[in-house]
């Protein structure tokens, strides 16, 4: 049986699938959503709902490899020369460091010649692997596309032969493997009778061949959003599961934005207009400053909107677009800068400015203390008498740790710097890393995260004690919720440039407004960064903002 909740962003789909597992028996329902931030969602609703409550949840990755973990017995036939071990399932950046063994030195020489450097080329052919396994088309030219298929032919036989499978071959096994298997198939239909799948439109083919597999056997409540322009290209393969008309409609929403979001129900906007556009920074921080949980939307990443909120926030707000690369940024340096201080053979020496960095941002001392004590650190035979707290810790921690195994330096590294930076978030994700790749690949395998490691949008972290500072897109598609949400220089000309036009704008924004739980304030200025005067879509929303 097959039910289709079919509407554009922010209309409510999810809610229908809640509505529905509500009055489900829980133990029998499969929920299946898109990313990590939409399961945190779903947790924090059932946490609230209905506490107590089964809710079998995962996104539609997690479930492959939840199915290969706990039937790898049922695969014995085809593991000939496999070990009776569970197989080793790593994470994206584990998948990488694994990859960059494997490789072919003749055919890595290949894509140096040709302009790639080793980051670029480990990161990418991760990716086209998982874009392989997953049914997407690679977009490759003629001219690459026999020395990828080398390198990915490669990669797959050498993780076979040592039972490593990324996120796209654990797709893989389950499709040619339990998806051929009627009893299989029939068993875990017996189980879970009922599944709920979210966005839908995101999956690629390879899941939608899951769902067709199960048609016949389970009861399938799908929301599906045929608005998501940048989706169109692959939504060749959903004609075939959709052939049902949906039980449940909303048409897309009207493309003039400002009477859209202006009928939003419940909406109290307050305005701040600023006649000076020297004057917006200062206007939008102190906003800011007085909003706890507050989330920052801009039209699109700017290096100078990043700029300027590096100069008036310093490291209270995080960045969160894809582009991001976390292994490189902080708090990792400071991660590394400590190994330095305990194995420099290993890690290499860190410099002045380096230590200066770990005591200012690990440990808490001021830019003058931090420059000052680091090159005192740096001097043989030097006294702490003096010092301050933080010098005492960290050599302490070196004297301690000089010597130790990489694995319990490696924790007790983050036992050190999560006592003073609050940046735990993303210290615990690199903590998570660290531990992935030590298991898979020994002590040999962790510089490399330092190095190379690139990190897909994702497994970014979000950090609830920071600004968070995105545009509609990635906020709507994390699955984010927030207590207030500041919209920056709305009057700027620069909204309407999105993938899809005015109306997926117009999708997002309320969304966005949907997961809002407190105030909306609109920063506004007659003039752009140029001195011309703007007036872009959502200008018309100050008139019906409450001024401030």
């Amino acid at each position: 049986m097959l039910r289709i909740y079919q509407a554009g962003t922010g209309a409510g789909r999810t809610m229908r699938l809640r509505e529905v597992w509500a009055k489900a028996d829980g133990e029998q329902v499969l929920v299946w959503v898109e990313n990590a931030q939409q399961v945190a969602s779903w947790l924090t609703w059932q946490a609230e709902s209905y506490p107590g409550r089964t809710l079998h949840l995962g996104t539609f990755r997690a479930w492959a490899r939840r199915w290969l973990q706990e039937f790898w017995p049922w695969l014995a036939p085809h593991r000939v020369g496999l070990p009776e071990a569970q197989p080793q399932l790593p994470s994206v950046l584990g998948a990488q460091w694994w990859l960059g063994q494997v490789l072919d030195r003749d055919l890595v020489q290949e894509f140096l010649d040709r302009g790639w450097s080793h980051e670029r080329l480990v990161a990418q052919l991760t990716r086209w692997s998982v874009q392989q396994a997953e049914g997407l088309p690679l977009g490759l030219t003629e001219e690459l596309a026999p020395l990828v298929q080398a390198c990915l032919t490669r990669y797959r036989e050498q993780s076979w032969a040592r039972g490593i499978f990324d996120t796209g071959q654990q797709v893989q096994v389950v499709r040619d493997y339990l998806l051929t298997d009627p009893v299989w198939v029939a068993q875990l239909a017996a189980r879970y009778p009922h599944w709920l799948c979210d966005d839908v439109e995101e999956w690629p083919p390879a899941f939608w061949a899951i769902l067709t597999t199960f048609r016949a056997q389970v009861r399938l409540d799908v929301a599906f959003n045929p608005y998501e322009i940048h989706q169109q290209p692959r939504q060749a393969h959903h004609r075939e599961l959709l052939d049902t008309p949906p039980v449940w409609s909303v048409a897309p929403s009207s493309p003039v934005l400002a009477q859209a979001l202006a009928k939003q129900d419940g909406l109290t906007a307050h305005r701040v207009w600023v006649p000076e556009r020297s004057q917006l920074w200062a206007a939008a921080v102190g906003r800011i400053r007085e909003l706890p949980g507050c989330v920052l939307l801009i039209p699109s990443a700017d290096s100078c909107v990043r700029a300027h909120l590096q100069q008036c926030l310093g490291g209270q707000f995080q960045w969160y677009f894809p582009e991001q690369d976390l292994p490189t940024q902080l708090p990792a340096q400071l991660v590394w800068t400590a190994l330095a201080w305990v194995d420099p053979a290993r890690w290499g020496m860190a410099t002045t400015f380096d230590t200066a960095q770990l005591l200012e941002c690990g440990f808490g001392l001021t830019p003058g203390q931090a420059l000052r004590w680091s090159r005192q650190l740096h001097q043989p035979l030097i006294s702490l008498t003096d010092a301050p707290p933080a010098c005492h810790q960290l050599s302490q921690w070196q004297a301690q740790m000089s010597g130790q195994p990489l694995e319990q330096q490696w924790a007790a590294v983050f036992d050190l710097l999560t006592v003073a930076t609050k940046d735990r978030a993303r210290l615990n994700c690199l903590r998570g890393w660290g531990e992935q790749l030590l298991a898979l690949g020994g002590a040999d395998s962790l510089p490399w995260l330092r190095t190379v490691g690139v990190l897909p949008r994702w497994e970014l972290p979000v950090d609830p004690d920071r600004v968070l500072v995105s545009n509609p897109r990635h906020f709507v598609n994390a699955g984010l919720i927030s207590d207030h949400q500041v919209w920056l220089d709305v009057t700027s000309d620069q909204w309407q440039v999105q993938a899809g036009g005015e109306s997926v704008l117009v999708d997002h924004l309320q969304t966005c407004l949907l997961r809002n739980r407190g105030s909306l304030t609109l920063v506004g200025t007659p003039h752009d960064s140029e001195g011309q005067r703007q007036q872009g879509p959502l200008t018309l929303l100050l008139s019906a903002a409450e001024r401030e």
